[in-house]
């Protein structure tokens, strides 16, 4: 067999790191998997990643994993809802106005413009109504 096609033993493969070696500060031991932590490290601090997690949680800034908060579903449903039945558009973005304050979510121009939209389209709606109502006792019918 050719030397290329034989797996070398694992004592023998070389380090995949090796910029860490025994001389980095806080590792000792050689080779790989014998690292551990050096007790006259400087950087070997108990309890240093939770002073360092204090102070980012303290920045105020979101981890940098995190995506954009979610979206209300409450302030979608206020603009769907608000033509067909503006009442129950009004209500559901006042509601996710409530919500969206209170959890930091997304939709905050959406329950606006569904409450407006729905304050407006419940006046007109009165309106019509009223002058409906009016209209058929003013006026009696025939006979």
């Amino acid at each position: 067999m050719t030397a290329g096609l034989v797996p070398e033993p694992e004592d023998e493969r070389p380090d995949p790191t090796p910029w860490r070696t025994a001389a980095t500060p806080g590792l000792s031991g050689a080779g790989r998997g014998g690292r551990k932590a050096d007790p006259a490290s400087p950087w070997n601090v108990p309890g240093l990643s939770y002073l360092v997690q204090d102070r980012i949680e303290a920045s105020g800034l979101p981890p940098a994993s995190a995506g954009p908060p979610p979206l209300n579903v409450l302030s979608v449903l206020s603009l769907v809802f608000t033509v067909p039945v503006p009442p129950a558009g009004l209500i559901l973005g006042v509601i996710a106005l409530l919500q969206i304050r209170r959890s930091g979510e997304r939709g905050f121009t959406m329950a606006v413009i569904g409450v407006a939209l729905g304050s407006v389209l419940t006046v007109l709606a009165l309106a019509v109504l009223v002058l409906i109502v009016w209209a058929l006792t003013s006026f009696p019918g025939p006979g």
